[in-house]
């Protein structure tokens, strides 16, 4: 059993969380921050991160990093010399540690479509491995593989795969080669996969790819990562600022709420008051007031009339005393123009000491407002005497 080394256990460590729904969801989400850069520090980031590309010629190796960048290596060329125009070429491309990839012909790569229990997601490579030589006639220390998941059928428990392969000796010789220029590949791949991006498949066994550092791809990673902190919390702030007006605002509404509430409280307790009031002047000044009553009564009652006692309550009168003619106190209070509806109040009593009827009778108040006044004291206002009068009366208060 082979044993790995540190970095080599990073690699298979990389690879099982790339491939866990963890590590998808991470790349996703990447992907989305990314966008949220600026463009130009977007094609920064890419050109930063375009990898050396390796092909295979007839005469040695044709490497690229872009269409305006490439290399043709001859194998008969000096190590040495080849080293250096590698070196060279990096420089031109200002790439300081690229990603490594030999690409493959599509032609020269094996394709099949394998399935597998859904619960072996999280071990697809190690279930590969353990099940190569059922789904293909090689072993799995034969070849160099990788996979792509097409699909997930969670109602029978299968996903499936499409299985990437080529034998090991076709391939064998170029890493070989590649490895005494100081190239260790990072990546095996297709040059091109009609089932996807061919960028996501490396067909090299964990155990054999090169850890790479690339300082200045980790320090412009870095600094994409402070910019991002910076736009959240910015964000944050903003969000944070938001909410500390609106409780702020709501705070000055509720306090604006009590004292409206207080001041219509009150504004209902004035109306209250003022209501109170008028129904109190309203009541006084209904009916005539109790010196006019006790006025009018002493005017309609005869010298032979004794009151002994009167009671004014609620627009009604009640009179008790005696008289020589109580049933002409009836029709007297009737005649007035304050009272009506007069009344005995029981029946009349003859009394032997005071040699006069005991009466008990009530009335009812006239509204002032349904009072009229007396055909004499009309025509009087109407003469010119009264018509002077009221002028005088107009022009003394004028001349006050």
């Amino acid at each position: 059993m082979e044993v790995l080394t540190y970095s080599q256990k990073i690699q298979v460590w990389s690879g099982q969380l790339r491939d866990s729904s963890i590590g998808r969801f991470w790349h996703w989400w990447m992907q989305e921050l990314r966008s949220m850069l600026p463009v130009s520090w977007r094609e920064r980031l890419v050109a930063e991160s375009r990898p050396l590309q390796i092909l295979a010629a007839e005469d040695g190796f044709l490497l690229r990093t872009d269409a305006d960048h490439s290399l043709a290596l001859n194998a008969s060329i000096d190590p040495e010399l080849r080293q250096q125009q590698i070196q060279q070429l990096l420089t031109a491309a200002e790439l300081e540690n690229p990603e490594k990839v030999l690409y493959l012909p599509a032609g020269e790569v094996l394709q099949t479509e394998v399935s597998l229990p859904l619960a072996a997601e999280s071990r697809l490579r190690q279930a590969l491995e353990f099940d190569l030589d059922r789904q293909t006639p090689f072993q799995a220390e034969d070849v160099y593989f990788d996979y792509r998941i097409l699909s997930r059928d969670k109602t029978h428990n299968v996903i499936r795969l499409q299985l990437y392969l080529i034998p090991r000796v076709q391939v064998d010789q170029q890493i070989l080669e590649l490895h005494q220029l100081g190239v260790d590949l990072n990546r095996l791949t297709l040059v091109d996969d009609p089932h996807g991006k061919a960028e996501e498949l490396n067909l090299l066994p964990p155990e054999k790819r090169v850890l790479r550092i690339d300082h200045k791809a980790r320090f412009n990673r870095l600094l994409m990562l402070v910019v991002l902190v910076v736009l959240f919390m910015a964000m944050f702030q903003s969000i944070w600022v938001r909410e500390q007006h609106i409780v702020e605002l709501e705070t000055a509404i509720d306090e604006v709420s009590v004292e409206a509430r207080m001041v219509a409280a009150m504004r209902t307790q004035i109306e209250d008051a003022r209501e109170g009031a008028n129904f109190l002047a309203i009541k006084e000044t209904e009916y005539p007031e109790d010196i006019q009553v006790i006025a009018e009564l002493t005017q309609i009652l005869d010298d032979d009339t004794w009151v002994q006692r009167l009671i004014i309550k609620d627009g009604e009168i009640r009179v008790q005393g005696l008289s020589q003619e109580a049933q002409r106190l009836i029709r007297d209070i009737n005649a007035s123009p304050l009272f009506s509806e007069a009344a005995f109040l029981g029946t009349t009593q003859f009394d032997s000491r005071a040699k006069r009827e005991r009466f008990n009778l009530s009335a009812k108040l006239v509204k002032t407002a349904d009072m009229e006044l007396p055909e004499a004291a009309e025509e009087a206002s109407n003469t010119p005497v009264a018509a002077s009068a009221d002028k005088e009366a107009d022009d003394a208060v004028t001349a006050n």
